[in-house]
């Protein structure tokens, strides 16, 4: 399997004709022992619970549903008109989005401050087209230095330990969206990037709580989902690189600001299983459940 400094370089040559990118800093990698076992009953499971397996070779996240305080309007000129995404369905409270395999609602709850944090997969070698065209469409948040690396554009996040280029940027509603390039991934594509086209699916979704190792460990044990590459007690992701549900520490600082990570909002997350009755995890205002099943509204 190709390592991050020889899919950037061949990734670079197709687009820019340039050399790989030097590394500025090696990351500090601390590693959390995962725990199996739900703790404290803080998952209320219905006893007809079929989680199924994950995916090894398909998206986890079938689709989002969250909730926004700004008029949808001002979502759908951002998301529809500027970034070019096909509208699924609309109407005064809900406006639901294509995002390549999954679909991304959000719900108008008038007074919300909701912040959230989600990504998408993109072509693994198309993390430079990406930059270049959110760019002209959006400001970019630019990351700490430990997180750049040296020949590579300064709002482009390098995830060593991941394998992975990320460019991070706010929607209206100051929700902390990604383009995420997993170069493990063999989904190269050399067309023309676009929002509509390239992103492939949504990847991540932030779920904040106050306790997380309680969380991922009931999340790991109920959805049969294990911790991608490290954890710690301020953030723990389960899954892979298909998709990743990542456990957040409430009020914990962020490379990325700490609006997505300051309270708890109501989420609700659709999983690609088939036979999945919605899981609510008590104390927490989340609802997951397969794409299946129709899930209402909390």
């Amino acid at each position: 399997m190709a390592t991050l400094r020889s899919q950037v370089s061949s990734s670079r040559r197709m687009t820019e004709g340039s050399s790989a990118p030097k590394s500025r800093r090696q990351f500090t990698r601390r590693m959390f022992a995962a725990h199996l076992g739900v703790a404290g009953g803080l998952l209320m499971l219905p006893a007809s619970t079929a989680g199924g397996k994950k995916l090894k070779e398909e998206h986890l996240i079938s689709g989002l549903r969250l909730r926004t305080g700004q008029p949808l309007s001002r979502m759908k000129q951002f998301y529809s008109d500027k970034l070019g995404l096909e509208i699924v369905e609309e109407s005064e409270q809900l406006l639901t989005l294509a995002t390549g395999a999954s679909q991304l609602s959000f719900e108008y709850t008038e007074g919300s401050q909701a912040r959230y944090h989600f990504a998408f997969n993109i072509p693994e070698n198309q993390v430079l087209a990406a930059h270049r065209w959110q760019r002209e469409r959006s400001e970019l948040i630019e990351p700490p230095a430990r997180l750049v690396d040296e020949g590579m554009p300064r709002e482009v996040v390098a995830f060593r330990h991941w394998n992975a280029h990320s460019v991070f940027f706010h929607d209206p509603a100051r929700n902390v969206v990604e383009y995420i390039a997993r170069h493990d991934l063999d989904n190269a594509d050399n067309s023309e990037f676009s929002a509509a086209n390239s992103a492939l699916c949504i990847s991540e979704i932030g779920l904040v709580t106050e306790d997380v190792p309680a969380l991922a460990r009931s999340l790991a044990t109920s959805l049969e989902l294990e911790t991608y590459v490290s954890s710690s007690e301020a953030f723990h992701p389960l899954g892979d690189q298909q998709g990743l549900i990542l456990v957040m520490k409430r009020g914990g600082a962020m490379a990325f600001g700490k609006d997505c990570c300051r309270d708890i909002f109501p989420t609700q997350v659709q999983l690609n299983r088939n036979q999945m009755q919605p899981i609510d995890i008590k104390g927490h205002p989340y609802r997951l459940a397969g794409s299946d099943v129709d899930v209402p509204n909390r």
